[in-house]
């Protein structure tokens, strides 16, 4: 999300995307995107209130950690997969990927389908999303698994 070229101001760029907020149904972000916009802020405490301003549901990243996701019922959080890592290089891109095929596989990417996600699909689409990022980790550069890795 963040790219210090792109948006020097931190002030103007939270307020850029809380405006935007309102509009989205799924919103991922990094623990690191969300402790420089919301410095001393817990991640959590974050993604709740962005879970407030309008998103069905509100996924945050951990790393090696795993992810956190939100819904207006659940709060899940899904434990990392070691790897050795070799690159991290498009391992968010990987997670976002795996997450949205894996809803989709369900035929749950829909507005409707999001604001009543079950806590196990959730748990079940996090973990896919982090095996995939994992994997993604072990090869250099962008280069995602494929679902049939997966």
């Amino acid at each position: 999300m963040y790219d210090p070229a792109l948006f020097p101001d931190r002030k103007a760029y939270r307020k850029r995307i809380e405006k935007l907020l309102h509009f989205a149904t799924l919103v991922k972000a990094s623990v690191d995107d969300l402790a420089w916009l919301y410095p001393g802020e817990s991640h959590v405490d974050t993604a709740m209130r962005w879970l407030d301003a309008g998103p069905s549901v509100v996924v945050v990243t951990l790393g090696s950690n795993g992810a956190v996701g939100l819904t207006s019922d659940a709060v899940v959080n899904s434990p990392g997969v070691r790897v050795k890592v070799a690159d991290t290089v498009g391992a968010g891109d990987a997670f976002m990927a795996a997450l949205l095929a894996r809803l989709d596989d369900r035929g749950l990417l829909r507005q409707d389908a999001l604001e009543t996600l079950s806590e196990d699909t959730l748990a079940d689409s996090l973990a896919y999303a982090n095996r995939a990022a994992a994997l993604a980790c072990t090869r250099l550069g962008a280069d995602p698994p494929t679902k049939r890795e997966l």
